[in-house]
């Protein structure tokens, strides 16, 4: 039943009432599916009007509730294809770097999705990061993370995580 309410409001330029309300849905949530037809909704009002939900993901980067803080980086681009604007790299690492050493493996899901989606956009500024970041990202996020990498990159960034763990 929840879907429905989700699906029925994807597509659509909400009011901020509405908006309001539906920021309230993460509440409910309890499954990957619901968070992620979620954050379809929340990336979108994000490109529409970042000042009614910024702030909102901000303080779900630091909730105890794990489905916030998965949210907080999810939403801020879904898919980067689908956005025609989007936020600066520094901005979308601010809300990325909190989370790196997160321990719920939905949210690490998540940080890795991002990852991969901000690597999209800015593809030297993301490679920088990740190697600086290297011993920081855990297994699940670096998986989704480094999935389009290039080979040759994905390869050496592998060797330096193997060689981090020996030492």
């Amino acid at each position: 039943a929840m879907s429905l309410a989700i699906y029925s409001y994807q597509h659509k330029d909400l009011n901020q009432l509405e908006t309001r309300t539906i920021l309230k849905w993460i509440d409910r949530c309890h499954c990957w599916e619901h968070s992620d037809d979620l954050s379809k909704i929340y990336a979108h009002m994000l490109e529409a009007r970042p000042d009614w939900i910024k702030p909102t993901l901000r303080r779900w980067n630091t909730s105890r509730n794990p489905w916030k803080r998965r949210q907080s980086v999810v939403s801020l681009l879904e898919y980067s294809s689908k956005r025609k604007k989007v936020l600066s790299f520094k901005e979308l690492i601010s809300f990325v770097e909190p989370l790196l050493s997160d321990d719920e493996y939905y949210v690490q899901k998540g940080v890795g999705w991002t990852l991969r989606e901000i690597y999209n956009l800015y593809p030297a500024r993301t490679i920088a990061f990740l190697k600086k970041n290297l011993g920081g990202v855990s297994p699940l996020a670096y998986s989704a993370a480094t999935e389009k990498l290039e080979k040759k990159i994905k390869k050496e960034f592998n060797e330096k995580r193997k060689a981090l763990r020996k030492s």
